[in-house]
């Protein structure tokens, strides 16, 4: 009775031949996914952050809005243009005009009543870039405390 075996240079050839199929597909897998694409404008990354979560009330003006606008877009170039409202629902806190797609504003002094707003930073647009906004930010404004009268002074 015969055994047979394999001969020993199909063995390596279809080795080899795994193999390279193996490397291949590994290879032409991150291909198959699309780049990002903008075929009008580019929908940008909008950041804001605060200087503060808690204000004063008629004090404001000490907040510092900081805005960052980038593009979205890996490979898009250019840097976003034009300007950003910071809002909290209706009412316009500040407006910035971005420079190297950033910017800062700080609101008016009795811009809001006491209570607790979510903030957000609208961009406006580009020709390049779409209107874009931020994930909401969280600040509460408090209520100033009345001032003592000295004895003798009257209201």
């Amino acid at each position: 009775m015969q055994i047979m075996q394999p001969k020993v240079g199909i063995v390596i050839a279809g080795a080899s031949l795994l193999a390279t199929c193996i490397t291949s597909m590994a290879l032409a897998a991150p291909s198959r996914r699309p780049p990002p694409a903008c075929y009008s404008t580019c929908p940008p990354a909008v950041q804001l952050t605060t200087s503060s979560r808690v204000l004063l009330a008629g004090l404001e003006e000490i907040e510092r809005f900081a805005v960052s606008v980038r593009s979205g877009v890996i490979g898009a170039g250019s840097v976003p243009t034009g300007t950003v409202t910071v809002e909290t629902g209706t009412t316009v806190l500040c407006t910035i005009t971005l420079v190297d797609g950033r910017g800062s504003c700080s609101p008016p002094p009795n811009a809001l009543p006491a209570g607790f707003f979510k903030v957000v930073a609208s961009y406006s647009g580009d020709g390049t870039y779409s209107p874009a906004q931020s994930r909401p930010t969280g600040i509460e404004v408090i209520g100033r405390r009345p001032r003592r009268l000295a004895s003798g002074n009257q209201a």
